[in-house]
């Protein structure tokens, strides 16, 4: 690892990784960098954090919450 390296461990729902490794994929054309993002699936026997799927009336409570 060196210095220009960023390694990052997260959760995600399942339903969104696509659309996570095309926000880095854009990210990454963009900046213009010529190494990619790499995402790796890490199974595990850890409980996941708790998300609900908000909408418009939803998350004022979530903010309520999340403060």
């Amino acid at each position: 690892v060196t210095r220009k390296a960023l390694i990052a461990e997260g959760w995600c729902p399942k339903n969104a990784t696509e659309k996570i490794q095309a926000a880095l994929r854009k990210a990454n054309d963009r900046s213009g960098s010529q190494v990619p993002s790499i995402v790796n699936l890490i199974p595990s026997h850890e409980t996941p954090p708790t998300y609900f799927v908000t909408n418009k009336f939803t998350a004022a409570f979530q903010a309520i919450v999340d403060a």
